[in-house]
């Protein structure tokens, strides 16, 4: 029997979302609106990634070691080679997200929506503005992809989400990435 408990979680969070919509709409000058309750979902949404980065380590490695977003993204990569490319799809505003894209540069680092999370986690009241909508979409669509990833041997999850959808080809999830089909 299929362990679904990281998508309904997921599902769960991107519905606590999508109710923020009824006071601060989905756009651009809205990113940096911040609140409690972006605060809630930020620390929700951050702290299921490092749950879930760990479990697919796991996946990859019964061995792993990895505990931090980092050692995450070393084994990651190391795993999904495309996984700093992934553009995750805001089907309310045919927005595409990028939330793994600082995993990808010469220098990798942490991606900014997770150094929001842990400012947010670490001192909430001093930097309560990082609890914003930019992180929080962010951070979803990082849950997104990484949800992606650990079900990525599943023919099919459900339900679907009802804002994100994946914008990527299959091969980028394949454990297994020598270079993308008919290349």
């Amino acid at each position: 029997m299929l362990e679904v408990a990281h998508w309904y979680y997921f599902i769960s969070l991107e519905k606590d979302f999508i109710r923020t919509l009824d006071f601060v709409e989905l756009a651009t000058a809205n990113h940096t609106t911040y609140s409690d309750n972006f605060a809630k979902l930020l620390l929700a949404v951050g702290s299921e990634v490092d749950t879930i980065a760990k479990a697919i380590c796991h996946q990859l490695s019964a061995t792993s070691e990895a505990d931090t977003i980092m050692k995450y993204r070393d084994e990651l990569t190391a795993g999904f080679p495309g996984i700093h490319t992934i553009d995750i799809l805001v089907m309310r505003t045919a927005q595409t997200l990028n939330p793994w894209t600082e995993w990808g540069i010469p220098t990798p680092t942490s991606p900014s929506w997770w150094k929001g999370y842990n400012n947010v986690k670490h001192n909430r009241i001093i930097n309560l503005n990082d609890a914003n909508q930019e992180n929080c979409i962010n951070a979803l669509a990082g849950l997104f992809a990484l949800n992606l990833y650990y079900y990525r041997d599943q023919k099919m999850v459900a339900p679907f989400p009802k804002l994100l959808n994946f914008h990527f080809p299959q091969y980028l999830v394949d454990t297994v990435m020598t270079r993308p089909p008919g290349a």
